[in-house]
């Protein structure tokens, strides 16, 4: 068995197929800033020719995935993937609206 319990192989086999679906800075993203980062490495690494870029871009691509669904990333724009902090009251609506809302009001 190798070392890496043959993971890599599969994401090595998987690489062409998902690649289709991520064209280069396609998209912008927004939020955790880690992850912001990884983004970043990948494309300076998609700049050069670099031995196992594809494997840095896989496991950023699975990290994106994760970090959307919880609203973790966001992306500036998209109605599904949207800042989740963007359908929250300010505070002067909430000042106006806070003891209606805390009553069971809703106006």
């Amino acid at each position: 068995m190798p070392r890496d319990h043959g993971h890599l192989a599969a994401l090595d086999g998987s690489y062409g197929y998902l690649r289709q679906f991520t064209p280069q800075d396609a998209v912008g993203f927004a939020g955790a800033t880690e992850l912001l980062e990884a983004v970043e490495i990948l494309r300076d690494l998609n700049a050069t020719v670099t031995a196992y870029r594809h494997y840095w871009e896989l496991c950023t691509l699975l990290a994106l995935r994760d970090g959307l669904r919880p609203g973790d990333v966001f992306v500036p724009g998209s109605r599904r993937y949207s800042d989740p902090a963007a359908s929250l009251l300010t505070l002067a609506k909430w000042a106006d609206q806070r003891v209606d809302l805390c009553r069971g009001r809703v106006r």
